[in-house]
């Protein structure tokens, strides 16, 4: 073969070996800013101290990983904790509702600032199938924001044991919830004012197996009620925001199916979805607006609005929208 031919098949090998691990790299969700003041609380045992969490104003050059639009108030979770004794405590920070990660999860990062350090800090999940982890994420430095990560290992040879994040036999969804975190700290004497502030929430995530079959109804399965919309915007076409979200309801209704887990137990429930969709029709935020109660159900709405984009946005313009997943089971 001539060299140059030679050359130009590497090149474009290299070329396509490069796409496809830029196709398989991980890509960095941004779950949490704690920039909501109504979005997190936290807790310890009445015996052993008291805790008071609030928004404060965020500083200025924190080692963020996301960009805050301008409409994001520039805040942060502080937690007070008097405690009333010596001893080893342990202190709960928990959001209002589970933070749902639909796709296959690698690795959950908390960017944390402490004011005494060497707390060590757990992230407490929930998998696919119900049972509850707690994953050590590291400990805490003096005076400085640290980023602490937990790394989710691979579940068991037989998709039953471990952290279960899919499993084809049960469900066609995918993900684990984040309970929260739990703070462990070893106090020497009674300490007042002990602070730490919270400024980032984040996933790792790789896209998970293609499996035949996702999207499509399922053989025998009760029909699901259609989804609903939740939303002040009107209309069905044209370049506006009425026309994409009339084009992202017909996709989730197209697409939907009922979590058989869900469907086996009798769980039925309503999601309401709060999402954001960018000037290029991509899904900007997704993030769940009323639990139904059961995280399968959550889950599953919230994978199912994923996976309908990203859409073609003729308005050219972002917009946000809230959307109803209603899961029903038909009478017997």
């Amino acid at each position: 073969m001539h060299p140059l031919k030679t050359l130009a098949l590497a090149a474009g090998l290299l070329a396509s070996a490069a796409k496809g691990l830029a196709q398989e790299a991980p890509r960095e969700l941004i779950l949490d800013e704690f920039n909501d003041p109504g979005s997190w609380s936290c807790a310890i045992a009445p015996d052993e101290g008291v805790a008071v969490g609030r928004a404060v104003p965020r500083p200025i050059g924190l080692p963020l990983r996301s960009a805050s639009g301008p409409e994001a108030p520039p805040l942060l979770y502080r937690v007070r904790a008097d405690f009333f004794a010596r001893g080893t405590h342990r202190l709960a920070i928990v959001p209002r509702l589970p933070i749902l990660v639909a796709d296959r999860c690698l690795a959950i990062s908390v960017l944390v600032h402490a004011r005494r350090g060497g707390e060590r800090v757990e992230l407490i999940i929930e998998d696919f199938l119900g049972l509850r982890h707690a994953l050590f994420m590291g400990s805490l430095g003096a005076s400085s924001w640290t980023r602490l990560t937990a790394v989710l290992p691979p579940p068991g040879p037989d998709d039953l044991s471990g952290i279960v994040q899919y499993n084809a036999h049960f469900d066609r969804s995918r993900g684990i919830s984040i309970l929260g975190l739990s703070v462990e700290s070893a106090i020497e004497e009674p300490a007042r004012g002990e602070l730490l502030s919270f400024a980032e929430l984040s996933a790792s995530v790789a896209p998970g197996p293609e499996e035949p079959g996702i999207g499509k109804p399922e053989v025998g399965a009760s029909a699901p009620s259609p989804a609903g919309r939740r939303t002040a915007e009107a209309g069905t076409g044209g370049p506006s925001p009425a026309g994409v979200v009339a084009l992202i309801e017909r996709r989730m209704a197209e697409r939907k199916t009922y979590p058989r887990l869900a469907r086996e137990r009798g769980i039925e429930g309503t999601v309401v979805l709060a999402a954001r969709v960018d000037a290029d029709g991509g899904l900007a935020d997704a993030r769940i607006a009323e639990s139904s109660g059961s995280a399968l159900l959550d889950r599953a709405a919230i994978g199912l609005l994923r996976s309908v984009f990203p859409v073609p946005n003729d308005s050219r313009a972002a917009f946000a929208f809230e959307e109803r997943v209603v899961y029903r089971l038909a009478a017997p």
